[in-house]
């Protein structure tokens, strides 16, 4: 059945993806909205080229509750955990790399006021031993 904006209703597509392998994806049952992101009845996620923050918030939404899709959920709760380490694994690296870094900037400051240091003459006091002629 196709709808006046000939776009699939719910029913045929539920019916196209029992039909087909779930392998890889996710099926939304329910109208998913929060803040900025919506998640229509009907959608299919492709797993495997979804991002992390999609991941993130499907893994949440299943725990909350469980009718709002079906699928692979075994594969999501995978690829959740694994890219969860991946982005872990970024974020230390990043930080060990800012750490070497402001390390390295504190260690060329401290020789460039050494420098600066030395080259600046010691002030004396200057005295004026020219007498003024009138």
């Amino acid at each position: 059945m196709i709808d006046i904006w000939r776009g699939r209703d719910f029913e045929t597509l539920y019916k196209q993806f029992r039909a087909k392998s779930a392998k890889g994806k996710i099926f939304m049952m329910r109208d998913y909205q929060s803040g900025d992101t919506t998640i229509g009845k009907g959608a299919i996620i492709l797993l495997h080229r979804t991002s992390l923050f999609i991941l993130g918030l499907l893994t949440e939404l299943y725990l909350k509750d469980s009718r709002y899709m079906i699928g692979d959920i075994g594969l999501l709760f995978c690829l959740a955990q694994e890219r969860n380490k991946e982005l872990s694994k970024k974020l230390e690296q990043l930080r060990a790399k800012n750490i070497d870094r402001a390390r390295l900037r504190k260690m060329q400051l401290r020789h460039i006021l050494k420098r600066k240091q030395k080259s600046i003459k010691s002030l004396k006091p200057h005295t004026n031993t020219h007498k003024k002629q009138k």
